[in-house]
Protein backbone atom coordinates (compact mmCIF):
# COMPACT_ATOMS: atom_id res chain seq x y z
CA UNK A 1 0.00 0.00 0.00
CA UNK A 2 2.89 2.02 0.95
CA UNK A 3 4.55 1.99 -2.81
CA UNK A 4 0.60 2.35 -4.49
CA UNK A 5 0.56 5.55 -2.37
CA UNK A 6 3.94 7.09 -2.60
CA UNK A 7 5.28 5.67 -5.87
CA UNK A 8 2.51 5.11 -7.89
CA UNK A 9 -0.02 8.12 -6.75
CA UNK A 10 -3.13 5.96 -6.07
CA UNK A 11 -5.33 8.48 -3.53
CA UNK A 12 -8.39 5.53 -3.25
CA UNK A 13 -7.71 2.03 -2.62
CA UNK A 14 -11.15 -0.37 -2.32
CA UNK A 15 -10.75 -3.40 -0.35
CA UNK A 16 -13.39 -5.98 -1.12
CA UNK A 17 -13.71 -9.35 0.69
CA UNK A 18 -15.17 -12.19 -0.23
CA UNK A 19 -18.92 -12.66 -0.09
CA UNK A 20 -18.58 -15.50 2.67
CA UNK A 21 -16.76 -13.03 5.74
CA UNK A 22 -18.64 -11.85 8.12
CA UNK A 23 -17.13 -9.64 11.33
CA UNK A 24 -15.74 -7.39 8.51
CA UNK A 25 -14.50 -5.01 10.97
CA UNK A 26 -12.04 -7.43 13.17
CA UNK A 27 -11.00 -8.84 10.04
CA UNK A 28 -10.75 -5.48 7.70
CA UNK A 29 -11.19 -2.38 9.26
CA UNK A 30 -8.81 -3.20 12.55
CA UNK A 31 -5.74 -4.41 11.26
CA UNK A 32 -5.92 -1.62 8.53
CA UNK A 33 -5.82 0.59 11.63
CA UNK A 34 -3.46 -0.80 13.66
CA UNK A 35 -1.17 -1.31 10.23
CA UNK A 36 -1.58 1.99 8.33
CA UNK A 37 -3.42 4.38 10.90
CA UNK A 38 -1.22 7.05 10.02
CA UNK A 39 -0.76 6.67 6.50
CA UNK A 40 -4.60 6.05 5.58
CA UNK A 41 -8.02 7.19 6.01
CA UNK A 42 -10.29 3.94 6.90
CA UNK A 43 -13.44 4.45 4.92
CA UNK A 44 -16.59 3.79 7.28
CA UNK A 45 -17.70 -0.12 6.20
CA UNK A 46 -19.89 -0.18 3.68
CA UNK A 47 -22.28 -3.32 2.54
CA UNK A 48 -23.55 -3.37 -1.02
CA UNK A 49 -26.91 -4.86 -1.15
CA UNK A 50 -29.34 -5.84 -3.85
CA UNK A 51 -33.38 -4.52 -2.98
CA UNK A 52 -35.17 -7.01 -3.28
CA UNK A 53 -32.90 -9.38 -1.10
CA UNK A 54 -32.91 -6.77 1.37
CA UNK A 55 -36.72 -6.66 1.62
CA UNK A 56 -37.00 -10.10 1.93
CA UNK A 57 -34.37 -9.66 4.94
CA UNK A 58 -36.10 -6.85 6.47
CA UNK A 59 -39.57 -8.17 5.92
CA UNK A 60 -38.33 -11.74 7.30
CA UNK A 61 -40.13 -13.68 4.03
CA UNK A 62 -38.36 -16.33 2.71
CA UNK A 63 -35.33 -15.58 0.29
CA UNK A 64 -33.79 -17.74 -2.67
CA UNK A 65 -30.58 -17.13 -0.74
CA UNK A 66 -29.19 -21.07 1.11
CA UNK A 67 -29.34 -20.58 4.27
CA UNK A 68 -26.08 -20.21 5.50
CA UNK A 69 -26.10 -17.36 2.40
CA UNK A 70 -29.10 -15.81 3.93
CA UNK A 71 -26.72 -15.50 8.28
CA UNK A 72 -23.40 -14.31 6.36
CA UNK A 73 -25.93 -11.14 4.37
CA UNK A 74 -27.74 -10.59 7.73
CA UNK A 75 -24.70 -10.19 9.55
CA UNK A 76 -22.76 -8.01 7.11
CA UNK A 77 -25.84 -6.22 7.41
CA UNK A 78 -25.33 -5.70 10.84
CA UNK A 79 -21.99 -5.04 10.62
CA UNK A 80 -21.97 -1.95 8.23
CA UNK A 81 -21.86 1.60 8.90
CA UNK A 82 -23.26 2.59 5.66
CA UNK A 83 -25.36 0.38 3.46
CA UNK A 84 -25.83 0.73 -0.42
CA UNK A 85 -28.82 -0.60 -2.13
CA UNK A 86 -27.91 -1.22 -5.57
CA UNK A 87 -29.98 -1.80 -8.63
CA UNK A 88 -32.69 0.29 -7.86
CA UNK A 89 -33.81 0.77 -11.57
CA UNK A 90 -34.62 -3.05 -10.85
CA UNK A 91 -37.22 -1.74 -8.83
CA UNK A 92 -40.72 -0.44 -10.24
CA UNK A 93 -41.86 3.21 -8.79
CA UNK A 94 -44.66 1.67 -6.86
CA UNK A 95 -42.44 -0.06 -4.66
CA UNK A 96 -39.86 2.46 -4.23
CA UNK A 97 -42.89 5.06 -3.01
CA UNK A 98 -45.00 1.86 -0.93
CA UNK A 99 -45.18 1.93 2.78
CA UNK A 100 -44.79 -1.95 3.11
CA UNK A 101 -41.00 -1.23 1.25
CA UNK A 102 -39.89 0.05 4.50
CA UNK A 103 -41.32 -2.34 7.01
Amino acid sequence: MEDLKNNQGVEIIIAEPVGSCTDLSATINQPLKEKFNEQLIIAPLTVLVDPMKLMDILNETPTELHKSSEYILKKQLEEADIIVINKLDLLVTETLESDSYYT
